[in-house]
């Protein structure tokens, strides 16, 4: 293989010609390599190459005449190969057209300066124009040196090893798989095992799945016209798992004791709602301060439902992505369970009810604001969509809600539907009835009142009545998707499922809720949330 360089700058191709696998090529008479100055084919008494451009613009144009001249000379009478332009606008040089020069007996190489070069002598003695790259440099010696260099690697006799060439990048349609030498180990990091037990065959298809993974993780355009094994495909696949894992939100769940029923029924409908919204989300780790008397140890809950059970809370925040801190019918631990993730910097979610009172409840939002922690709780009635239409409603005089439960666990469901339609500037509450049934009674002033009903036989229902004399009974039917729809929306960076300063609000209510079944029949007043 011969190569001719054409350029003005001659000694800056020489230079790295004489170095190297090259310059030991060029000694041992592998190729051939020769720099041509085209300065001297110049015709101008000041030897010019260029002049400025016709039709005008900025930069100067290569002349026609030297390199015609040069080329013509380089050519002599019996040549037998490309004339090659390195131009910005040409192909991209690829391995399939490296692969194709070097067939050539001879490759003529024309550096191009300036703003270019005369078309004219392109037209004359450029056969094509190739590029290195979607780039522009100031010359075209260095991507002439990148042709000479990528060609002659596949002319006999410049390498030491035949077979370097076809083992790597590209050469195979694949990129290169990684390699490894001398020492076994280095700063904590070995050599894969398998390059070390001599059996080629492992070797050999440990390369190959290697180098399937470059391409799959850096170039996958590349694989889409390569034929393959079954061998290859199964690592396709392998690759294809790893790569869903790892687009994964991990959620953490921090439990009071895990076989509860928020517990046993969220790992599904975030399933459900995960393929439902495209967001890739799943239940991978969890802790439990305690088994359930009675019921499933914490390693039995996550053999159930295929997570991991970690030795901490703080494990659990270290792995996850985001964090749900559930002990629904536990409030009163709700803060100790989730310090180490409210300060762990990750999204997280307090099941209800938040927390047992209000000075608990501005502990914890100020200790996940200090450590950059989003936060959000709510009971899941606030996302049944029979609520939209009443919303913030300001016209609203009154608004009743119906439902079970007990006032210490269950008020908050209630509780967060007045909140979420009459606002969080309530005034004062009375309580009313017993353990058999009981009716709390909010005064947001001006006229506007709420009551919250809780006997076991009722279902969640709200009943309101506008200011114009309407009303209209709405039954929340759907709240348990839409809730975790929205859980995963904040997780994945939406807005939280309840604004910090109503999540507030409804825990004022439930203190001042707790302090008025203490004295039924007496107005209390609403602490402030602020």
């Amino acid at each position: 293989m011969k190569f001719k360089i054409l350029t003005i700058f001659p000694d800056m191709i020489r230079a790295v010609l004489g170095e190297s696998i090259l310059g030991r090529a060029i000694a041992s008479g592998a190729i051939e390599a020769e720099v041509i100055d085209i300065r001297p084919y110049s015709q101008n008494k000041h030897k010019n190459t260029d002049d400025t451009p016709y039709g005008g613009g900025a930069g100067m144009v290569m002349l026609a005449q030297p390199i015609v001249d040069a080329v013509e000379t380089a050519m002599g009478d019996d040549f037998h190969g490309r004339r090659i332009y390195l131009s910005p606008r040409g192909k991209t040089l690829t391995q399939p057209t490296v692969e194709r020069l070097a067939q050539e007996e001879e490759l003529i190489l024309l550096c191009g300066h300036y703003e270019g070069v005369d078309q004219r002598a392109i037209d004359l003695v450029i056969d094509e124009e190739i590029s290195v790259g979607d780039y522009v440099l100031t010359g075209g010696e260095l991507g002439a040196l990148i042709l000479v260099d990528a060609v002659s690697r596949l002319v006999p006799g410049v390498l030491g090893c035949e077979d370097s060439s076809v083992d790597e990048s590209f050469s195979s349609g694949l990129l290169e798989y990684p390699q490894y030498t001398r020492p076994r180990e280095y700063r904590g990091l070995s050599v894969p095992a398998v390059l070390l037990n001599g059996n080629q065959a492992h070797i050999n298809r440990w390369r190959r799945d290697e180098a399937l993974r470059a391409t799959f993780e850096r170039r996958p355009e590349m694989l889409r016209n390569l034929q393959f094994d079954r061998f290859d495909h199964a690592q396709l696949r392998r690759l294809r798992e790893e790569r869903k894992e790892k687009r994964m939100i991990k959620i953490g769940f921090i439990d009071f004791y895990l076989d509860e029923w928020h517990a046993n029924n969220y790992p599904k409908w975030i399933q459900e709602q995960s393929e439902l919204l495209g967001i890739p989300f799943k239940v991978a780790y969890a802790w439990e301060d305690h088994a359930r008397e009675g019921g499933l140890s914490g390693k039995e809950w996550c053999a159930k439902f295929g997570v991991e059970l970690l030795e901490s809370r703080e494990a659990v925040c270290e792995k996850s992505d985001v964090i749900v801190v559930l002990s629904p019918d536990n409030a009163e631990e709700h803060e100790r369970l989730g310090r180490e993730a409210l300060m762990s910097g990750k999204p997280v979610y307090m099941d209800k009810t938040f927390a047992p009172d209000l000075a608990s409840a501005v502990r914890m939002f100020e200790l996940a604001e200090a450590n950059g922690t989003r936060l959000c709780s709510t009971s899941a009635l606030r996302c049944s969509r029979c609520l939209d239409s009443v919303r913030g409603d300001e016209g609203i005089q009154y608004f009743a809600v119906t439902g079970p439960g007990r006032l210490d666990n269950y008020a908050v469901h209630q509780l967060e539907m007045i909140v979420c339609a009459m606002g969080s500037k309530a005034k004062r509450v009375m309580l009313a009835g017993g353990n058999a049934g009981r009716q709390l009674i909010i005064d947001y002033g001006k006229g506007r009142y709420a009551s919250m009903t809780q006997m076991p036989s009722l279902d969640f229902q709200c009943h309101v009545a506008w200011s114009d004399e309407r009303g209209e009974t709405l039954t929340p039917v759907d709240y348990f998707p839409n809730f975790i729809g929205e859980m995963l929306r904040f997780f994945a960076g939406g807005a939280p499922v309840a604004p910090r300063e109503e999540t507030l609000a409804v825990m004022a209510l439930m203190e001042a809720a707790a302090a008025a079944q203490r004295r039924p029949g007496e107005w209390v007043k609403v602490p402030s949330a602020e």
